[in-house]
């Protein structure tokens, strides 16, 4: 690509004649004008990088995936490569996403034949698993309380079993309310 920039007394120029691709007749030295100042030090400046404005934006949006890479990685996100295995597992029906990991508080709503019996037990996540029951894979978790241990199934959360204690007293007393 042919410059529109020259040196003119140690300054950037922009050759006119060559910036419009014509001569004016109108203006017989024309094409020995030249336009001086910030505009003409900006195109220099970009055409001595030699790159044409295709490869600008090519290098725009890789120094883009660079920074956001850094930034993804300082912040501990998870790397594309990662992330694309993740996708893949999941299409896959392979990946299982947990309400809570091991040794985790949990509360467990112990219902009895009236309201009497109704109690709540604190108790930790001992074991995750999952099983496939009647063809299709079901989560269950394993929860041990101080009076007993027991194995409770995905579809018991928010009903017997819950992972905050607000939720499993307002639950309780919702209960209680019915019953009652």
């Amino acid at each position: 690509m042919e410059r529109l920039t020259i040196k003119v007394d140690g300054r950037n120029a922009i050759r006119l004649g060559k910036a419009y691709g014509t001569n004016i007749e109108a203006l017989p030295d024309f094409d020995n004008m030249h336009l001086t100042g910030d505009v003409a030090d900006r195109l220099a400046a970009y055409e001595d990088t030699g790159l044409l404005p295709e490869a600008i934006d090519q290098l725009r949006l890789s120094m883009i995936g660079i920074v956001a890479a850094e930034i993804a990685d300082e912040q501990g996100f998870v790397e594309l490569s990662r992330a694309k295995q993740i996708a893949h597992a999941e299409s896959e029906g392979r990946l299982m996403v947990l309400p809570c990991k091991l040794g985790d508080t949990v509360w467990v709503l112990h219902t009895g034949f009236n309201a009497n019996f109704l109690r709540l037990y604190q108790g930790r996540c001992v074991e995750i698993s999952q099983s496939l029951l009647h063809g299709s894979a079901e989560e269950s978790y394993a929860v041990d309380v101080i009076d007993f241990a027991a194995w409770y199934r995905k579809s018991d959360i928010g009903s017997t079993l819950f992972f905050s204690k607000a939720e499993a007293e307002a639950a309780l007393k919702k209960l209680r309310e019915e019953i009652t």
